[in-house]
């Protein structure tokens, strides 16, 4: 018996190490060749040429690295084979080389940038990363999560795109079709997409999906539109811990946020400014909107609330919620079986700079202590900061600012940060080879980057931020190791 067990066990790690270890790493460059095999490809010397051939080389857990340029394709299904993944322990992936830009920009004559949709079953835990995809030539949208023919079981389904760049659409900047759902975006920066507002930085008609921590603006309509006519369920999407500002550029509507329709979707950690209105709720069933700071919402025609709850909602929740200086009014209800609850609504919140969009709370906020606890659903802030678990909770958004003006301008250097100044792209070295988390935030003392380091060296890219002075801050849990500086020019 003894034996049996110990035989299993070396099966179940011998097939452990064979889902993980013979995930292959492919390339593809600018001065590659489509002659080469896959097996050439696999070295970073010898890469394809065009990412269409690139994909022909992958299996479920593989990668595919693109070295900097713009590439002039459009990865279309209707067109190429793109493979899918098994699940989000072994998806296939499709990066930009670490530290380098990539540009997917096709030429006039075709709809998207990317389109997915089937086989039978739907393409499924693909991975896009660090890509700017540029809708500059197509006719419609940057992304396409959709279906083949008119079968709905051929729906992509279980996407994810993170830390891209989504723009130039003359439609949607993301449309997802019904039947689409486990989808995930993520870190992504989506603007200026549309010509009307009917077009969207994101565009929702299937369920459970996330959109989490992106910089959603300048958009012809709505930041963010949850929303499906066809009678499908458009149930349990989440938007949390995005900034959703300047949409409804082209003067009409365009909330920051819509959850017209559906049961469970949420809303929260959310900054949303200079939009026309903040939150809106059609004919949906128990929304929730929670922890938001809604400010200043007025573009267009100005005639939606901080908050707006249309006559068709039904059990909405709208609680610990900041809406300031939002002109046609902060909360408006009409729906049935509200329930709002610890929003600030009629009191200055003492934001630190709302002029320059800091949203930190000063230290006499009257939002501090005065929310409930809504965990387990929220239990950050919008920066990723832990929430203090106790009965009461800051309203909003964001808690007190994490860094000064002065903090980050006189920051004493204790980090080796080069090159310095840069052009957003850095090494730094942390002197430690223990996993620090990295935070960097910006001279109105908002965090603009985090991440986990497990070296004593790591290359930062903040290639798409704004020039100027930020403070790199070295953290293990609360205890800073060390600060520095580092100049964008």
């Amino acid at each position: 018996m003894r034996r049996i067990i110990l035989l299993s066990i070396s099966l179940l790690l011998i097939c452990a190490v064979k889902n993980t270890c013979f995930a292959k790493v492919y390339y593809v460059a600018k001065n590659g060749s489509d002659s080469r095999t896959a097996t050439q490809a696999q070295n970073i010397t010898t890469p394809k040429l065009t990412i269409a051939s690139g994909l022909t080389c992958l299996s479920a857990g593989d990668t595919l690295y693109i070295r900097s340029g713009v590439y002039a394709e459009t990865l279309n299904q209707n067109m190429i084979a793109i493979p899918s993944g098994t699940s989000w322990s072994k998806p296939v992936t499709v990066a930009g080389y670490p530290g380098e830009t990539v540009t997917i920009r096709p030429n006039a004559g075709v709809d998207e940038v990317i389109r997915l949709m089937g086989p039978a079953g739907g393409a499924k835990y693909l991975i896009f990363d660090n890509l700017h995809l540029d809708g500059i030539n197509i006719a419609d949208n940057v992304v396409k999560i959709t279906y083949t023919g008119s079968d709905p079981s051929y729906t992509a389904n279980h996407i994810m795109f993170k830390n891209s760049e989504i723009f130039n659409a003359p439609n949607q900047g993301v449309f997802v079709d019904h039947n689409s759902v486990g989808n995930k975006f993520i870190n992504l920066q989506v603007h200026n997409n549309g010509t009307t507002d009917f077009h969207h930085g994101l565009y929702i008609t299937g369920a459970n999906n996330l959109v989490d921590g992106c910089d959603i603006h300048h958009n012809a309509g709505w930041g963010v539109h949850v929303y499906s006519d066809t009678g499908i369920a458009v149930d349990s999407n989440v938007v949390r811990n995005n900034s959703i500002h300047d949409n409804a550029y082209v003067g009409g509507r365009g909330c920051g946020i819509i959850l017209s329709c559906g049961k469970g979707n949420m809303a929260y950690n959310n900054l949303i400014w200079n939009n026309n209105g903040g939150v809106q709720i059609d004919v949906a069933v128990n929304a929730c909107v929670y922890n938001n700071t809604i400010y200043s919402n007025n573009k267009g025609s100005g005639g939606y609330a901080g908050v707006k709850i249309q006559s068709g909602s039904t059990g909405a929740r709208i609680e610990n919620n900041i809406c300031w200086q939002n002109n046609a009014g902060a909360i408006e209800n009409m729906g049935s079986s509200t329930t709002l609850t610890n929003n600030l609504t009629t009191t200055d919140p003492l934001f630190v700079d709302a002029s320059i969009s800091n949203f930190y709370l000063k230290s006499t906020s009257p939002a501090i202590n005065a929310g409930v606890n809504l965990s387990p659903t929220v239990t950050s802030y919008y920066d990723g900061t832990a929430r203090v678990q106790s009965s009461t909770y800051v309203v909003g958004a964001l808690g007190t600012s994490v860094a000064t003006a002065d903090e980050i301008v006189n920051a004493t250097a204790q980090l080796k940060i080069f090159p310095n100044p840069s052009d957003g792209r850095f090494t730094i070295e942390t002197g430690t080879d223990q996993t620090v988390s990295l935070l960097i935030i910006n001279a109105a003392g908002v965090p603009v980057h985090q991440q986990l380091l497990n070296n004593s060296k790591a290359d930062v890219d903040l290639s798409g931020k704004p020039k100027g002075i930020y403070l790199c801050r070295l953290q293990s849990g609360t205890k800073v190791l060390g600060v520095g500086k580092v100049i964008i020019n």
